[in-house]
């Protein structure tokens, strides 16, 4: 039943994190036609209840692969610019 209707993709991702996601956008952008499969559900549609931190960084290397697909100013309208670092250990 899946193998007929996969047949109809050039690609399949497994994984729609950050990677997957991106991978999806630099093929699509290459007219290649795409499913991509996620396990986990989408946290925007939750409702939760503790407080939520993604903290993540957008390194030269990301924020060019952005420009690349085309989403560089949509997503750095989102981010906040931080100056440094910091490892906190035990």
């Amino acid at each position: 039943m899946y193998e007929q209707k996969l047949k109809h993709y050039d690609h399949i991702i497994v994984g729609g994190g950050l990677v997957g996601a991106l991978w999806a956008l630099f093929l699509r952008k290459r007219s290649h036609s795409i499913a991509v499969f996620e396990c986990y559900w989408d946290l925007r549609q939750e409702i939760i209840n503790e407080g939520r931190s993604i903290n993540l960084i957008i390194s030269k290397r990301g924020v060019d692969a952005l420009e690349k697909v085309g989403i560089k100013y949509e997503v750095l309208e989102h981010a906040t610019v931080i100056k440094g670092r910091a490892v906190h250990t035990p």
